[in-house]
């Protein structure tokens, strides 16, 4: 049975920021997948930076949600969580693979939140705040710094430090974005309790309520967009 205590409306509101920023990154995708306009996704830095931003504040959200979850949650309802992420992301994986079966998506970003919670909870102490962020800022700086041909074989390439990115829709590697759980956990032990409860409580509704229902946008938004174009481009 979960916890009385509420959730936190900034956490929320930021999470639904970013699930709007993933729809509109979508959609503009899907426009040059469509070939209806012509940016290369992979290499402009508009939306190479604006898919970073998207990432930053999802996977430092996952960890500030592990702590949460600490406290909200039992552990029955944590794990059923977790078995929930990756069940959709295998559905993501298997959808993939039948639309694009050279690049579906293997390691996404479902599947290193599944990962990433997984092992994130053995960091998930108040005590080892410090801690984590030191090898958080360490674990980046090695995914920037380090990379190795030895682990472009798609048996290790979900690590990181992959010389090459590889065909895939969408690849989170484990390193450097396991770095920013790690910060997420420092800032919910040692940056939240400092936070004035007006700032913890900003929140948009509409935006607040879409980071609670975050997982089932996710899920829904990309083939609801791909059906929208397929319908346009066949009835112009």
């Amino acid at each position: 049975m979960k916890n009385t205590l509420t959730r936190i409306p900034l956490i929320d509101t930021l999470r639904g920021l970013a699930i709007v920023m993933m729809i509109i990154f979508h959609f503009y995708f899907n426009l040059s997948s469509f070939r209806i306009t012509s940016p290369d996704f992979y290499k402009d830095e508009f939306w190479l930076a604006f898919r970073m931003i998207i990432m930053v504040i999802i996977v430092t959200l996952v960890g500030v949600s592990l702590a949460l979850a600490k406290v909200r949650l039992t552990d029955q309802h944590f794990w059923r969580r977790n078995l929930k992420i990756l069940i959709c992301a295998l559905l993501v994986s298997a959808g993939t693979y039948l639309m694009l079966p050279a690049s579906f998506i293997y390691f996404g970003v479902l599947h290193f939140i599944f990962v990433a919670s997984v092992i994130g909870s053995f960091f998930n102490r108040p005590a080892l705040a410090w801690f984590n962020l030191a090898l958080g800022a360490l674990l980046i700086t090695a995914g920037a710094c380090f990379k190795s041909e030895n682990f472009n074989n798609p048996g290790l390439n979900w690590i990181g430090f992959a010389a090459t990115r590889p065909q895939a829709e969408d690849y989170v590697p484990f390193v450097p974005w396991f770095g920013l759980v790690l910060i997420g956990l420092f800032i919910s032990y040692q940056v939240l309790p400092c936070l004035p409860a007006r700032v913890l409580n900003f929140d948009n509704f509409i935006l607040k309520w879409i980071g609670q229902k975050s997982l089932l946008i996710y899920m829904i938004h990309q083939p609801l967009l791909i059906a929208g174009f397929i319908i346009y481009i066949k009835t112009r």
